[in-house]
């Protein structure tokens, strides 16, 4: 039997049908058509009833088909509970109470207070929040992660423009990264202790190979060097790389050889997103290059809690496909370190956990969920981390799936002769010789998608800010 309700959506928004039960949630199939002609603009799975899905603007139908005639009612019930719909386009009107506010602050303040309890705790790497007052009235609530390594002072200056512009800001720290001692405390991939320690005491016996294998400059010649030294240490060995390099991570293959703890960067966002649950307004996911990725995943595991997700060179997949290949192999052996900031050395396991993170991040799943919310996704052609052309293929899954009727899925890149780097958030950090100059307006078409789900693709490319949008502060000379 069918229960329709009837209704008008404006243009550009959503709607998030819930389910009344786990056990209806089993019998129930909904339809989305539109009024006049019939048409069906969505159908939802059995497992999707819960996601957020967007519709062009008209008259439709919302049509429930439930197979067992004892739970019509409750059917009922669920075809007229929506959540509340998230436009495209925001208005600050989401007015805090003192309530709300002392909530969210004893959440997160319970986990500030464990980072500066432990003794590992490492210097200027605070997560923090900025919060409106009681009486205040804002556009939702960002989560800001910030890239692989690096700290919260990174994203500090948008979290301070998104702040004065009308959002409650969450400046989370990547998964351990609050703590110095990486090889303890940051995610990582270890090949498991029956094979690990033979083959590694085997690879320290041949200082060719060890110093091919830290090297960070992998040719050819070099790659299969390696590849050709590796294969010949156990019986094994074809067995473990193709694991890492060709096998997911939920593989049997995989599991049988290595331990990860990759997932720790989504099980500690969603533990920062749980902080903030009393604030009202929706919820907002931002980051750079790892932190990118979180952001991306983050949305995707909880669409029914974010409306929107913005990310910077996302940390899907190393670049360099011979160097990546490499550290997947030295990094589970724990062969090779790297440094990429003063007094911080970590195993090149640590960015392995991080590439397979990336991997997670990129499956269709994923892609199915963030393809019902607007994205926004910056890139840069100069890229020295993530790889440049698996995040545009990514980009372009995602629209694919959203398909025609989908919402905004928007992106662009720096050109090569922009010369901007991987680390274009902060523009003090220089990477390669190069710093972005166009932060600034990077900066406002951030806020401008947040708050409108448009991003003007010219003044990402312009050193004048727009005078419409909030103006972002000078650096400070």
């Amino acid at each position: 039997m069918a229960v329709e309700v009837a209704g008008r959506l404006r243009s550009g928004q959503f709607v998030c049908i819930q389910k009344a039960s786990a056990r209806l949630h089993r019998h129930v199939n909904i339809q989305i058509l539109n009024a006049k002609s019939e048409r069906i603009l969505s159908s939802s799975a059995k497992s999707s009833l819960r996601n957020c899905n967007y519709f062009s603007e008209g008259n439709v139908i919302l049509r429930h088909h439930s197979v067992e005639h004892s739970r019509r009612k409750a059917v009922v019930v669920t075809a007229k509970t929506m959540a509340e719909k998230t436009p495209l386009r925001l208005e600050r009107k989401y007015v805090l109470t003192e309530d709300q506010l002392s909530k969210a602050k004893a959440a997160m303040d319970a986990f500030l207070n464990s980072v500066h309890a432990n003794l590992e705790k490492r210097e200027g790497t605070s997560p923090y929040y900025l919060l409106h007052e009681a009486g205040d009235a804002v556009y939702g609530n960002v989560l800001l992660f910030h890239g692989f390594s690096m700290t919260p002072e990174q994203c500090r200056r948008l979290a301070q423009y998104l702040f004065e512009n009308g959002f409650n800001v969450y400046q989370c720290s990547l998964a351990g990264h609050s703590f110095a001692n990486p090889n303890q405390n940051w995610p990582q991939v270890h090949l498991k202790l029956q094979w690990k320690y033979k083959i590694r005491q085997k690879v320290f016996s041949d200082p060719a190979l060890v110093e091919a294998m830290r090297s960070f400059d992998i040719t050819q010649d070099k790659f299969e060097f390696i590849h050709k030294k590796i294969l010949s240490l156990s019986s094994d060995q074809a067995a473990i790389i193709a694991a890492i390099i060709h096998e997911d991570e939920k593989s049997e293959p995989f599991l049988r050889f290595y331990d990860s703890s990759h997932m720790q960067f989504l099980y500690e966002a969603e533990a920062r997103l749980q902080e903030i649950e009393s604030l009202p307004g929706p919820a907002f996911t931002v980051g750079l290059s790892v932190g990118g990725a979180v952001a991306l995943g983050l949305a995707a595991a909880h669409p029914e809690k974010i409306a929107k997700v913005a990310a910077y060179s996302p940390f899907l997949k190393g670049f360099n496909e011979l160097g990546r290949k490499v550290t997947l192999i030295a990094g589970p052996l724990d062969v090779k370190e790297i440094r990429w900031v003063p007094n911080l050395t970590f195993s090149a396991s640590c960015l392995v956990a991080a590439d397979l993170h990336g991997h997670h991040v990129r499956q269709e799943h994923n892609i199915k969920v963030l393809s019902r919310m607007p994205t926004f996704v910056m890139l840069t052609e100069l890229d020295d981390s993530a790889d440049f052309l698996t995040d545009q293929q990514f980009i372009a899954s995602v629209r694919l799936s959203s398909g025609q009727h989908g919402p905004p899925h928007l992106d662009g890149f720096y050109s090569r002769s922009e010369k901007v780097p991987h680390a274009m958030i902060d523009p003090t950090e220089e990477s390669q010789g190069m710093t972005n100059k166009y932060w600034a307006t990077l900066y406002q078409e951030t806020f401008r998608f947040l708050t409108e789900s448009i991003v003007n693709e010219n003044q990402l490319h312009s050193l004048e800010q727009d005078p419409k949008l909030p103006q972002v502060a000078p650096l400070l000379k």
